[in-house]
């Protein structure tokens, strides 16, 4: 969920700057489904903008 990674960026915050930090999915989407692989990124894109909105 977005929230799951926006608190998975915040937490990786703590030891990388934000200029620096370039939240990307780790591989294994290959075997996924399409429409489950899709979610997944929106899910990512959606908790990045969370934590963009607050910094």
């Amino acid at each position: 969920s977005p929230d799951t990674v926006a608190e998975r960026i915040r937490a990786a915050l703590t030891h990388v700057p934000p200029e620096r930090l370039v939240p990307a999915p780790d591989c294994g989407m290959k075997y996924l489904p399409r429409p489950l692989a899709f979610a997944k990124l929106q899910a990512l894109s959606a908790g990045a903008a969370l934590v963009r909105a607050e910094i």
